[in-house]
């Protein structure tokens, strides 16, 4: 049985904002987890730190007025809060 941390990296790997493929976004992305793991409990609070992931640690041209950059997120934190 997966841990959170864990399911958390799976569901990033499998997302990739910065299309590094599948082998290197296993370890890509594991240090936004703990960050992550503490804010699951706030579903805005989430929403708000992966907004900022995107635009200023990994500069991916997310925008939140954009739908489907937005549809997209709402997709990834709703996977992140259903383990």
């Amino acid at each position: 049985m997966k841990n959170i941390f864990e399911h958390i990296n799976d569901i990033l790997s499998n997302w990739d904002p910065l299309d590094v493929g599948e082998d290197l976004a296993q370890d890509e992305y594991q240090k936004y987890i703990p960050s992550i793991v503490k804010r699951l409990n706030n579903k805005r609070d989430l929403a708000l730190y992966l907004e900022c992931i995107l635009t200023k640690e990994l500069n991916t041209g997310y925008n939140k007025d954009n739908d489907k950059h937005r549809k997209e997120l709402d997709r990834i934190i709703h996977e992140m809060l259903s383990f």
